[in-house]
């Protein structure tokens, strides 16, 4: 091989990797001062973790049009619910070069975001007003137990299975399988024990966007899934 084709090609290779070492260090710079920005744009009880997906990061920096971004936390706070944790993806996110070195960014222009927040049992069951309700998670069912005084039985703790519906950005509390002590709830009284157990909980807007889209139990806690599309995220004041 001619040596100046070899000088050639050892140049290419050593540009290639330094521009391979700026797009780390810059992503590394820019990821820091996105945290810091996006923290601002909900309540957390800390700083959340930001991670700029996409290669090359350099070319997305100068248009500020970002591929995905990633936030997750856990300890984000959905209204009256504490203690969530969260993940949510932020597509075709607009984040202007200047703003994000300044950490000057107000607004957000987003095409598609997607994700979840995971909301703790005990803070649903709070807001349920159900007495004494519990809430857990077997495999992809929701378990749930309650006292309830019915005619005949008196007061008893009633087993059963079900999920959240989600109802215009509500959750309601449908069972089925109600048992006592392993038997079946009496088809008599059943109704009544149904309507004792069911519950609508208000759940405020989510982060960063996602409108509520379905549920999904986990042995964290119930886990609200949502989307959006074309949003604007604003600082919360």
């Amino acid at each position: 091989m001619h040596r100046g084709l070899k000088w050639l090609i050892g140049i290419v290779v050593v540009l290639g990797l330094l521009l391979v070492a700026a797009d780390f260090v810059g992503k590394s710079v820019l990821q820091d001062n996105a945290s810091k920005s996006l923290a601002t744009f909900s309540q957390f009880q800390d700083t959340p973790d930001v991670t700029l997906h996409g290669f090359p990061f350099l070319t997305q920096a100068i248009s500020g049009d970002y591929k995905d971004i990633e936030i997750t936390s856990n300890s984000v706070t959905v209204g009256e619910i504490r203690g969530a944790s969260m993940d949510a993806h932020l597509k075709g996110a607009k984040l202007p070069l200047s703003q994000l070195r300044s950490n000057s960014i107000t607004e957000v222009p987003v095409d598609e975001v997607e994700g979840y927040v995971v909301a703790p049992y005990a803070e649903l069951e709070r807001l349920s007003k159900v007495n004494g309700l519990k809430l857990s998670a077997q495999g992809s069912e929701l378990v749930v137990q309650a006292p309830v005084t019915v005619p005949v039985l008196g007061s008893v703790t009633i087993n059963a299975t079900g999920g959240f519906d989600v109802v215009n950005g509500t959750l309601k509390l449908d069972v089925h399988s109600l048992k006592v002590g392993g038997l079946d709830v009496p088809s008599a009284v059943l109704p009544l024990a149904t309507s004792a157990l069911n519950s609508t909980i208000e759940i405020p807007p989510l982060p960063y966007g996602l409108h509520l889209t379905s549920t999904t139990p986990t042995p964290n806690g119930l886990q609200l899934n949502g989307a959006g599309t074309d949003v604007v995220l604003k600082q919360q004041p």
